[in-house]
């Protein structure tokens, strides 16, 4: 009825969800990351929350890229239902 395609805001859900599991104050990659680090190395929850920042900026890129162009997110989809 508005125009949205279902398998578009799955796509676009899916992606805002990976958003929040390296973004505060969820972070549970960020938190699961700290739990696997050798504590003698000395790495803090700092240390990877900083490290998660351009992931997180390429997963933004991702999201606006979809928004802008819904073909994107589609076109997979779309080659595997024929």
């Amino acid at each position: 009825m508005l125009g949205f395609e279902a398998v578009w805001l799955a796509i676009m859900f899916n992606m805002a969800l990976q958003t929040s599991f390296m973004t505060p104050p969820y972070a549970q990659a960020i938190f699961f990351l700290k739990g696997a680090v050798d504590p003698r190395l000395g790495i803090t929850t700092g240390d990877i929350s900083r490290g998660v920042i351009p992931f997180i900026s390429l997963i933004a890129v991702g999201v606006l890229l979809c928004v802008t162009f819904p073909e994107i997110a589609t076109w997979l989809p779309g080659t595997m239902v024929k």
